[in-house]
């Protein structure tokens, strides 16, 4: 039996290396028996020739079936009605040529889509094990190996900033700051031609912090190597993966449950890895206080990614998803509860015309932190996948702390679970072999013997949460990990909280205040309020930035975990939190901000009256939005904060109870 060659030029290559080329249809029929298993005749034909009548497209399938039994006799096998590949059939190694290379199919629109899909997905594969194999180069001081890995990534996407950073990490370990400068122009350039955008916060902080003189943080002593903000292998949870992805390949949703750091959002980011093309977003601490925002998250990034093809009426409909920015023109309020479900129900339409462009997995994280309104758009979704057939629409995937979902998220999960397409998987902690292997992973530069003993006196400190493991094993390389010997004692923190505590104690106290105002702002955190309150240049937060991120206090402008962002709230001194809290509502209005966003940092700094008057115009935008039950709760946390003898007060019950019977009567 002939080998099968589906990447670079299609052909079947005989034992003697001769290859019988492959006609662009007879290529594209093998690779989609070969990635798709069996398929009925007439799928096959309705694929491979969709314009024509059917009785020709059959034939014209008889005719290729019969040269390719020609070529090869034995390549083919049909059972039950379906046609698929021999199970002698070899399928050679793509490596890293392209699938079908030079294949064009005219009058095919849906297998020309299918396989374009597939080349995306083998570009992102190769570009994800070059920036693997580059960070594992440059862990084990292979600047070649990293330079050359960030090259073979940079080939498949220009505008990788994560490749960039390799490139610019390498020059600067090896000394040659003005290649690693050229690479953060380089950067700049391309993102500035593809996009239109400029770096993350993160390259410009390394960018910045080379431009003042210092190399990268990852050459300074006593910083935290790559392999310890991320570990380069999923450890002790290969099973939990494998049986996710099994259940998602049926066709079933499934939700990723355990507490935090227990290691859901990188089994999440693993399962869209292997399901790609995938969609994934994560809720955020704050969102709950903007109806809305994950859902509008979900919308803008699958927009972003699949480019879907939707009408007028689905595109207004997202439109009012979105928190109304200062600049917009007034949107006319919604009528009618059934309006506002159809506004709903636009996050649906867009999922499936996604799905219609190759999207086949959908991943939201962190459901304690959504919003009400998001969930039920998200419900809305769920409800429809569950009444269509498997395989017309995208398979859900959710993360979830089960202990902390709010009643909306809760309600979301039961509807999953209640029906016969969704399956639960709850995390455990890791054992102390995991530990072991997790060690071995993370190339700490500690012999092998003393490993075997640091894996059980870790687990028996701080228990099987990775993520309380790593941030252990960060205090502890700090600390200077090489000196540590078996019987010594640990210097590991007793939990997670005293771990970063002591990571916070040595940021410099500029940094500490930014962090720390970062975890007061929550999600209306911005690089020109932090400017403005640290009395400092926009510019000169780089340093800054450059630090929290070193430290890991910070990852792509953001908080590296929620967990480090509690323990940052919690060294904030009582006495400045009112203060602090009304800068960042003066700063939000000036911003433009949700008003439920700048009522609740007025209310926490004791700001009662002025909170009231933005409850009540977050009650005016919720209702204009027809989002009532939103509107209720705002109404009444105005009257709650108003003066008992404020006329004012009854108003807002009255509009409350108003709002109360129109989601009763929806209902």
């Amino acid at each position: 039996m002939p080998n099968l060659r589906l990447h670079g030029t299609p052909a079947l290559v005989g034992p003697d290396d001769r290859a019988h080329p492959l006609s662009a249809r007879e290529a594209a029929l093998l690779a989609w028996l070969h990635a798709e298993g069996p398929t009925s005749r007439a799928r096959l034909a309705g694929l491979l020739w969709p314009d024509g009548p059917e009785a020709r497209a059959r034939a014209n399938l008889r005719q290729t079936l019969a040269r390719l039994r020609r070529l090869a006799a034995d390549l083919l096998d049909e059972r039950a009605g379906s046609l698929c590949l021999h199970n002698g059939a070899r399928v050679l190694a793509g490596d890293d040529t392209v699938l079908l290379d030079g294949i064009e199919l005219a009058g095919a629109p849906e297998l020309s889509a299918w396989i374009e899909v597939r080349r995306d997905a083998a570009r992102r594969e190769r570009q994800r094990s070059a920036l693997v194999d580059g960070r594992n180069a440059l862990d084990r001081g292979d600047l070649d190996g990293a330079l050359a890995a960030a090259d073979a990534a940079l080939g498949v996407q220009p505008e990788s900033e994560e490749a960039w950073r390799l490139r610019m990490e390498a020059f600067a370990r090896r000394g040659d700051r003005a290649s690693a400068l050229a690479a953060w122009d380089d950067c700049r350039l391309a993102l500035r031609s593809a996009f239109g955008v400029s770096p993350s916060a993160e390259t410009e902080a390394l960018g910045r912090s080379l431009l003042a003189g210092a190399r990268a943080p990852a050459a300074a002593p006593r910083l935290l190597p790559p392999a310890l903000r991320r570990p380069p292998q999923l450890v002790g949870r290969e099973d939990t993966l494998d049986a996710v992805l099994r259940t998602l390949a049926l066709g079933h949703g499934a939700v990723v449950a355990g507490p935090g750091g227990i290691g859901k959002s990188r089994l999440l980011a693993e399962a869209a890895a292997r399901f790609e093309p995938a969609l994934q977003v994560s809720a955020r601490p704050g969102d709950r206080l903007a109806p809305g925002a994950v859902a509008s998250r979900l919308v803008a990034a699958a927009i972003r990614r699949f480019d879907p093809v939707l009408d007028e009426i689905t595109r207004a409909d997202i439109a009012r998803l979105l928190p109304p920015g200062r600049d917009d023109a007034p949107r006319p309020d919604l009528g009618s509860a059934l309006e506002h479900r159809r506004v709903l129900a636009s996050v649906a339409r867009t999922m499936l015309a996604c799905h219609a462009r190759g999207m086949r997995l959908v991943v939201v994280d962190d459901l304690q932190f959504a919003d009400d309104v998001s969930m039920e758009a998200v419900q809305v979704v769920i409800g429809g996948w569950l009444a269509r057939p498997p395989a017309s629409a995208a398979v859900p995937l959710f993360g979830a702390r089960p202990e902390e979902l709010p009643p909306s998220a809760a309600a979301l999960l039961d509807l999953l679970a209640s029906s016969r397409r969704g399956a639960r998987f709850e995390l455990q902690p890791l054992d102390a072999p995991a530990l072991r292997r997790l060690l071995d992973d993370l190339a700490l530069g500690v012999p092998a013997a003393d490993l075997d003993a640091l894996a059980p006196a870790l687990h028996g400190r701080v228990g099987g949460n990775p993520a309380f493991a790593l941030e252990s094993l960060k205090a502890l390389w700090l600390d200077g990990i090489a000196e540590w010997r078996p019987g010594d004692a640990l210097p590991v923190p007793p939990s997670l909280q005293e771990s970063v505590r002591l990571r916070l104690a040595r940021l410099s106290p500029e940094a500490l205040g930014l962090a720390q105002l970062a975890a007061v702002a929550q999600a209306d955190f911005r690089p020109e309020m932090a400017a403005a309150m640290l009395g400092r240049p926009l510019l000169a937060l780089a340093p800054l930035l450059a630090e929290l991120e070193a430290a890991q206090v910070f990852q792509g402008g953001a908080f590296a975990h929620d967990l480090v962002a509690e323990a940052v709230s919690q060294s904030i001194p009582a006495s400045l939190r009112p203060r602090m809290h009304a800068n960042v509502a003066e700063d939000a209005m000036a911003a433009g901000a949700s008003a439920a966003a700048i009522a609740h940092h007025l209310r926490a700094a004791g700001e009662a009256r002025r909170a009231a008057e933005w409850q009540l115009r977050a009650a005016s935008d919720a209702r204009s939005r027809w989002l009532m039950a939103e509107a209720a709760e705002a109404y009444e946390a105005a009257a709650a904060l108003l003066d008992a003898d404020d006329e004012r007060v009854a108003e807002a019950l009255r509009a409350a109870a108003a709002c109360r019977a129109a989601v009763a009567a929806a209902c």
